[in-house]
This record gives C-alpha cells, structure tokens and sequence, in this order.
C-alpha cells in the first residue's frame, strides 16, 4: 500500500527534479496524475515520460529560447509513449527476484525485474523506505516489480487508528455540509462505519501482504464513495458554478491540448472539476492518500 501511495510523491519529485526549482503541483496537475494512476498507467512509464519530455525539451532550448516548463501536463504525450514502449517490451519479459535494502534502517523489499539478454544500460532505481531514508540504487534492468514488503502497513503510516481518525473528520466535515444535504449525510454514516471498523482492527491481521490488501479493499470503498458525491454535488451545483469551473479547466487546458489525447483531456477535466467542486464547498477528500493532507 506504502508503494501505491508512493504513485503520487514519486511523480511530484520527479518532475520537480527535472525542472530544476521547486514548483507545488496544480489542481490540474493532480487531476492529470490520479487519470493516469486510474487508467492503470506504471509509475516507471510516468518516470520515464517525465525525463524523456524533459530531455527533448532540454535539447531544444539549447538550439534557442524555450519558454520554462510549467506543468506536468507538458510531458502527457511523451508518458503515454512510455506507457506503450513498456507494454510493448513486457510481452513474453521473463523476470528474476532482486533484494532491496535500505542503506539506513536495512529494511528490505522484494522484488523482480525483467531478465534482458545481451548489454544493457543499468537502471536507476531510486526509493523512499518509511524511515525517510532515500535510496538509489543501479540494477541490472527494471522496472521494478515489488512482491512483498519487508515493511508492514502498521509501521508505515496507515495505523487503524490514523485512518479511523481521517474518516472521522471526514464524516465531520461532510455532516456539516450546506449542500447535497441527503448524500454527506449518508457518505458520513458510511465513513463512520469504516472507521468503527478500523478502530476493532483484530491484532493478529498485522501481517503485512494481509494488511495491504485491506488497505487497498478500503481505498477501493473510498473511491466508489467518492464517485458518489460527486455525482450528488454536480447535480445540487447551480448551473453558473459548472459553467464556471467548465471555463476554468478549458483555461488550464489550453496550453497543453496538443500533448493531451481527446479521452484523456475529458478525463483530466473531469478530475479538475470534481476538486474544484470539493474546494468550492470546503469539503474533504476520502482517498486514504491525502490522511496527511487534511
């Protein structure tokens, strides 16, 4: 679960890295990176993307002035090519077990990586362990595939007790909600169901491949509740909000529309909206991402 999460913090210090200065994500760049974690896009794929955009662009702006990167939705186009080049070159990849350690609490991570044959150029495989601890690693090919963490849920974050509390607050918060009154009212008895749930978490589930596997069934009922409200709050929104927010996204957008195919522009809009109508009401994420967020 530690790994999933990772999807998000990984993609955010890559680009950052490559951009050379700090630059906090956008609305519509966390929209555009939760499209792509939805669609079921590696986070290798997303990486390599990210340097690959950065490289051309890179090569350029030694050719002339290039006007300086300002979003993630600048590298769409090059991700969604690393997406297919990776899907392409794992049919019939046969694999072999790796041991990852961390340098500082030696925790370890198992893994598998593709077996290549002949020359190839070393991997640069670069980690977070929970001890906060970054680590980097050369490997022999990747990506990396992680079967099973050495690290349980329980040591990394994500206790019973943390989540019960990031539910409770969002049933809180959407109790008090001034608008789709009937929907907050049933996603916050629901919220508080999971988190009576947590807090009677049986101890002898503590075994870290059971755990996650929680972890990512609650996830899952999270994002259906989700999909819920945003389905009640769009219907209870007055017209000249939609509209608005619609004008708002295409602004965002624009920029970036030749890198962005037509499905994943819907998609990405889709995704601004939905925060945007969440931010306009003051009203919580449930995703167990943003625990630390709210």
């Amino acid at each position: 679960m530690r790994n999933y999460f990772n999807y998000f913090t990984e993609i955010e210090e890559r680009f950052q890295r490559r951009r050379g200065s700090l630059l906090l994500l956008s609305t519509l760049d966390w929209a555009l990176i939760e499209t792509w974690r939805e669609a079921g896009i590696p986070l290798d794929a997303v990486l390599r993307g990210i340097d690959a955009a950065f490289d051309k662009y890179e090569a350029r702006q030694k050719r002339g002035r290039m006007r300086r990167v300002n979003g993630l939705a600048w590298c769409a186009q090059a991700v969604m090519e690393a997406a297919q080049e990776l899907s392409e070159a794992a049919t019939g990849t046969a694999y072999h077990p790796i041991r990852l350690e961390c340098a500082n609490c030696h925790a370890v991570i198992r893994g598998r990586i593709p077996t290549f044959q002949g020359t190839r150029a070393p991997y640069d495989h670069s980690w977070n362990c929970i001890c906060g601890h970054r680590n980097r690693q050369l490997l022999p090919s990747g990506p990396v595939e992680i079967i099973a963490d050495a690290i349980t849920a329980r040591e990394s974050g994500f206790e019973p007790e943390c989540i019960a509390d990031h539910l409770e607050l969002a049933a809180t918060a959407l109790e008090d909600a001034a608008v789709a009154s009937e929907a907050c009212a049933a996603t916050a008895i629901r919220l508080r169901e999971l988190a009576a749930e947590q807090r009677t978490a049986s101890p002898e589930n503590a075994l870290a491949q059971n755990e996650a596997q929680d972890l990512e069934a609650l996830e899952r009922t999270l994002t259906v509740l989700e999909e819920k409200l945003f389905a009640a709050l769009t219907t209870a929104a007055p017209e000249a909000l939609l509209t608005g927010l619609k004008e708002h996204a295409a602004r965002e957008l624009a920029p970036f529309r030749s890198r962005m195919g037509a499905v994943q522009l819907r998609q990405v809009e889709r995704q601004f909206m939905q925060k945007q109508l969440l931010v306009h009401y003051n009203l919580p994420r449930l995703s167990l991402f943003y625990m630390s967020q709210q």
